[in-house]
Order: structure tokens, then sequence, then C-alpha cells
């Protein structure tokens, strides 16, 4: 079983410098206030916030969309609102400029977002909203299953591949209400860890 790391979290500073060997985690809180609107997204993620019907997810889902633009804003010296993404094969996206070899990855369930980055390496991070009818074991698989898999890029149906067997996984302890994991390409990582909060530049 994957060693739960216990995680504290630092405020972000407003330069990152890249993760190197080390693995970047960073937490958002979705419900705080001054995360912008939908309004200088790109055509594609407003669209996809448009079809959320309830208005509480509608805008988690758009803070969450500016906590990862804010984050790798921070770590390419760029505003938010220019970065661009690309997807791969099964939909994993990633920056349409690859700059310095800058890999991440999102993850949100209810009010929390958490963003996994690396450099020159695959990431996943999954984090799962424990509740009641099922018990936290549960999702704590879960969460390892779905960060490997978002660390491969193979899409999220399907068994878990053989290369997953090759992944450094570590489960990540947020405290009692969700189960949270992250999963790296190549030997295990240093993890450090920032909280991010609006506003963006």
């Amino acid at each position: 079983m994957p060693k739960i790391r216990r995680l504290e979290f630092l405020p972000a500073p407003d330069r990152l410098g890249a993760p190197g060997a080390e693995v970047h985690v960073l937490r958002a809180d979705l419900d705080a206030p001054r995360w912008p609107g939908d309004e200088r997204l790109p055509e594609d993620e407003r669209q996809r916030a448009e079809a959320i019907v309830r208005p509480r997810s509608r805008r988690r889902w758009i803070a969450s969309r500016w906590a990862l633009r804010g984050v790798l804003g921070r770590y390419l010296d760029r505003p938010a609102a220019e970065l661009r993404f690309t997807t791969g094969e099964h939909g994993k996206p990633r920056l349409a400029d690859p700059t310095g070899g800058l890999a991440f990855n999102l993850s949100h369930s209810e009010a929390v977002a958490l963003i996994a980055v690396g450099s020159n390496r695959g990431v996943g991070v999954d984090l799962e909203r424990i509740a009641a009818k099922r018990p936290a074991a549960f999702y704590a698989d879960w969460a390892e299953r779905e960060a490997c898999l978002k660390c491969l890029g193979t899409g999220l149906s399907g068994p878990v591949p053989s290369e997953a067997a090759d992944l450094a996984v570590q489960r990540l302890d947020l405290g009692p209400d969700y189960a949270a994991a992250i999963a790296v390409t190549g030997p295990p990582a240093a993890l450090r860890c920032w909280t991010f909060d609006p506003p963006l530049r």
C-alpha cells in the first residue's frame, strides 16, 4: 500500500520556480471570493461551463480553471488568461507551448482543487470527497487508480495498464473529508505544497 503523506500547505509565492526534482502540489479553495467569472476564458471553456446546470457547480468549475491558469502563470510569468491548452490522444490537457518541460494535472471535488506540477515527468493527481455511502478505503483506492491513469494519460475508462506498476504513487492526507493521491513517472519525488488564492494577474 502506498505511504500516506500528511501535507503542510504554505501560501504560494508570487513567482514559482521550476519544480526540478521535486513535484509541487497546490491547493485552492474554489469557494473563495474574487475568482474571475468565465468572461475571459476561451470559447471552449466557456461552453463547458455553460453546460453545467447547477450554479454552484458551475462557479466551482470556473474557479478551478482560473486556479490552474493562475498557478501555471506564476511558473511561466505569463497572464493567466493568455495561456492556451491542447489535449493528448485520450483528452489529458497540456500546455500548447510546453515551455521548459512543465507538466501539470488538475483534480477538484466539491470546493477543493489540487494541482500537481512537475518538470520533464508525467504527473497525475486525484481528489475525492468522501461520502458516507462507501467506506473511506474505497475512495482512497479510487483516488490512487485515477491518479495513475491521469499520469499515464491513457483515459479514465478501462483497467489500469501495466505501465502503472512503474509509477511512484503516494496517497495524500488532506483530512477526514477527502481522499487524494499523486502519481509520477520516474523516481519518487519530494513534494512541496502551497495554497493558491485569487486574485490573478
